[in-house]
């Protein structure tokens, strides 16, 4: 995990020394993330930034992982109207439960996975702002039909 360079926060327990309450982290890439800490660990909602000062996640942390309900997004300069990569919910750091995956070029999927992986039937859609849809089944991750 990278080194941390400075942690902002105006409820720092110094008797425990340890991050408590709302704060933001900076890494030494630059990168940083706000939210809630408590016991020195990410907990509740929160949001990730890369030194460019563009989110890459948020959601929910539950003791430092991704857990319930968030949005990844892609970097800003890879996609043209629609950055978000994936919407759903996060178990043990994992995309698991429902969720909706946006392909780069234009394409939807929303159905389930299992362990960050798309996984069992679900609906796929030509674009993202389609209303048309096609029945869809994935193993592992891997387009079955």
């Amino acid at each position: 995990y990278l080194l941390h360079t400075q942690y902002y926060n105006l409820l720092y327990n110094k008797i425990k020394k340890m991050r408590e309450g709302r704060g933001a982290l900076v890494y030494n890439n630059k990168t940083y993330t706000v939210g809630y800490w408590s016991n020195d660990m990410r907990n509740g909602y929160g949001k990730e930034y890369d030194r460019f000062n563009f989110c890459l996640f948020h959601g929910n942390y539950v003791n430092d992982i991704k857990e319930g309900l968030g949005t990844e997004f892609q970097n800003k300069y890879n996609i043209d109207n629609n950055n978000i990569v994936y919407h759903g919910l996060y178990e043990k750091g994992l995309r698991n439960g429902f969720g909706v995956y946006y392909f780069t070029n234009g394409e939807r999927w929303e159905g389930k996975f299992i362990k960050g992986k798309k996984h069992g039937r679900g609906k796929f859609y030509p674009n993202h702002n389609s209303t048309e849809c096609y029945k869809a089944e994935f193993d592992n991750d891997k387009l079955i039909y």
